[in-house]
């Protein structure tokens, strides 16, 4: 606790597992309990949109060469950073999971903030990330507003699997990639 705004994955980690608890034991009594915390958590990660863009900005800046954080797993050692493409998937899906908490508890004002959140990533994320030199997502854009695209084809992967890439976009891009690993000769 303490290091959200540095790992700005926390809280929609969070949300996407208390939705997943809550989806699969159907229990209402624990949702009303966990709501006003979520709700509360959902602030938060709503103030990590500190240019009002739409998306979460890390207080980590993303430019090569500052520190990382020696107790992150191997992409927070590549230094992802700023606008962080992995970070935003996640929060869309996460504020999509508060939105149907929400409506599970028949909060349809709270719901429609959600939504409302979820649509701005949605609607700012392929601007952002997308790199027209490669043909698909960077992995972050740092606080100079470069893109550090390095072919990560779990970025470009859970964008397409949440929805943030128009279906056409999609499908070019996975084609590209596709084409970047025969090129590398990864076979597996």
């Amino acid at each position: 606790v303490g290091q959200e705004d540095v790992f700005t994955d926390t809280y929609p980690s969070y949300f996407i597992a208390a939705w997943d608890v809550i989806r699969v034991t159907g229990d209402r009594k624990l949702l009303r309990r966990w709501l006003p915390v979520l709700e509360g958590l959902a602030a938060k990660a709503e103030a990590q949109d500190r240019n009002g863009n739409g998306l979460p900005e890390s207080k980590r800046s993303g430019l090569p060469g500052t520190a990382v954080c020696p107790t992150g797993n191997w992409w927070d050692q590549i230094n992802f950073g700023h606008e962080d493409a992995y970070v935003c998937a996640l929060s869309y899906r996460a504020f999509q999971d508060l939105a149907d908490l929400e409506r599970l508890a028949k909060h349809s004002e709270q719901a429609a903030r959600f939504e409302q959140r979820a649509e701005r990533i949605r609607a700012a994320y392929v601007p952002t990330f997308f790199n027209p030199k490669t043909g698909i997502l960077a992995g972050w854009k740092d606080t100079r507003g470069h893109l550090h695209d390095y072919w990560f084809v779990f970025v470009n992967g859970i964008a397409i699997t949440y929805g943030l890439v128009p279906d056409s976009l999609a499908n070019a891009m996975v084609d590209r990639i596709e084409a970047k690993l025969k090129e590398v000769g990864y076979t597996r």
